[in-house]
This record gives structure tokens, C-alpha cells and sequence, in this order.
């Protein structure tokens, strides 16, 4: 039995100190979001750009059925800014830029979406 446990525990160590904790930060894996280029496209082309890029991060948050804004939402690339799209009626959406995801947060953790969504498009005019 100890020649049994013995071996258990040889096998077993390796894969204990195999583990390593990298600190080196990872880009993007099987995502397109670090080559999309946004420069002199209009709100309607930079909306179609990005939904159209895949994302690392990528959240979607229905708010109201009648009030602006009706559905948002955000996509990040590094998981600290990212793109905020509001649908404000049927016809218009808008898109923000380098939104931090604390905004995102703030958005999701609210109980009055809406007064927050007011409240972070002021500072990202």
C-alpha cells in the first residue's frame, strides 16, 4: 500500500508545480477588435464596423420598451474602454467612444437605467 501511495505522490507533484502565474498581459485571442480602424467613418459606419468586429468583451442590456434609450450595447476589446451603442428610437442609434466599463457598470447595477444613461452621455459629449 505504501509503495502505491508512493507513486501516487510522484505522479502527483509535477502537476502541482506545473502550474505558473503568468504577469505579462495577453492581447486579444480569436478576436478581430485590435485591427478595426474607426477614423473617418460616420455614426452609422462605425456602428456597422463594430458589430461587425468580434470582441473579446460584449455585453447587451434591454431597457425600455417606450423611453430612450431602448436597448444597449458595449464592446471592448481590452476590458477597460470600449464602445457604447444606444438605440434611442427606432430609427437612430448612436455610438460612443472609449467609454470606461465602469460607465458600462454603473449602467447595468442602476435601478433607473435611463436617469444613468442621461447622466453618462453628458460626460461623453
Amino acid at each position: 500500500m505504501r509503495v502505491l501511495f508512493s507513486v501516487f505522490a510522484l505522479l502527483l507533484a509535477p502537476s502541482l508545480f506545473g502550474q505558473v502565474e503568468h504577469n505579462f498581459t495577453m492581447g486579444p485571442s480569436n478576436t478581430t477588435c485590435d485591427s478595426l480602424v474607426v477614423q473617418d467613418l460616420d455614426n452609422e459606419q462605425l456602428i456597422t464596423a463594430v458589430r461587425n468586429t468580434t470582441f473579446r468583451y460584449h455585453e447587451q442590456m434591454k431597457v425600455s420598451r417606450y423611453k430612450s434609450p431602448r436597448h444597449l450595447w458595449f464592446y471592448s476589446c481590452n476590458g477597460k474602454t470600449g464602445y457604447l451603442i444606444a438605440k434611442e428610437t427606432d430609427e437612430k442609434e448612436i455610438i460612443y467612444q472609449h467609454v470606461p466599463i465602469g460607465s458600462w457598470n454603473e449602467l447595468l447595477d442602476s435601478a433607473d437605467p435611463i436617469l444613468a444613461y442621461r447622466r453618462i452621455r453628458s460626460t461623453l459629449k
